[in-house]
C-alpha cells in the first residue's frame, strides 16, 4: 500500500511536469514558428505549475531532499540532531494541517470562478492541488515521524541506529 501511494504521487508529479512542459513547448512553437499564439496555454501551464509544486513537495519530502541549512545541526551530538529532526518534522506536520484546511477553504470559495481563457475549468480544480498536496504531505510526515520514534525507541533500548 505504501509503495502504491508513493508511485501514485510520483506519477502525478511527473504527469504535471510533462504536461506543463508540453503546453509551454506548444506555446513557444505557436508563437514563434506559426506566429499564432494560443490564448489558453499560459494559463494552463501556470495551473499545471501549481499542481507540480504541491505534489512535487511530497516527492521531495519523501526522499528527504529539501534544501536544508545544517551548519548548526552538524555541530551537535547525534541524539540532539535526531531530536531536532523530530521537532522539525512535527512543525512541518502542523503547517501541513493548516495548509490542508486553508486549501479546502480555497477550493470551496473558488468553486464558481472559472479560468478566463478556459471557462470549462474552474479555479477550484487548480486550487485542489493545495489540499491534495497537503494531505499527501501529512501522510508522508506521519510515516517519517513514526519511523523516527521507532528508531529513537530502539536506540533507547540498546538497539542499533
Amino acid at each position: 500500500m505504501v509503495n502504491l501511494f508513493d508511485r501514485l504521487i510520483r506519477g502525478l508529479a511527473n504527469i504535471a511536469f510533462a504536461a506543463m512542459f508540453l503546453v509551454t513547448l506548444l506555446q513557444v512553437i505557436a508563437r514563434y514558428v506559426l506566429a499564432r499564439p494560443f490564448i489558453w496555454t499560459e494559463e494552463m501551464a501556470r495551473s499545471l505549475y501549481v499542481w507540480m509544486t504541491f505534489v512535487g513537495m511530497v516527492v521531495v519530502m519523501k526522499e528527504k531532499e529539501h534544501i536544508t541549512v545544517d551548519f548548526l545541526i552538524n555541530r551537535v551530538s547525534p541524539p540532539f540532531r535526531h531530536l531536532a529532526a523530530l521537532v522539525g518534522e512535527t512543525l512541518m506536520l502542523l503547517f501541513a494541517v493548516v495548509l490542508f484546511a486553508g486549501g479546502v477553504n480555497m477550493v470551496i470559495n473558488t468553486h464558481r470562478a472559472r479560468l478566463p481563457s478556459m471557462p470549462i475549468i474552474r479555479y477550484s480544480l487548480v486550487y485542489l492541488a493545495i489540499p491534495v498536496g497537503a494531505f499527501c504531505l501529512i501522510v508522508c510526515l506521519v510515516r517519517h515521524l513514526a519511523s523516527g520514534v521507532n528508531r529513537a525507541t530502539s536506540v533507547g533500548r540498546g538497539g542499533e541506529n
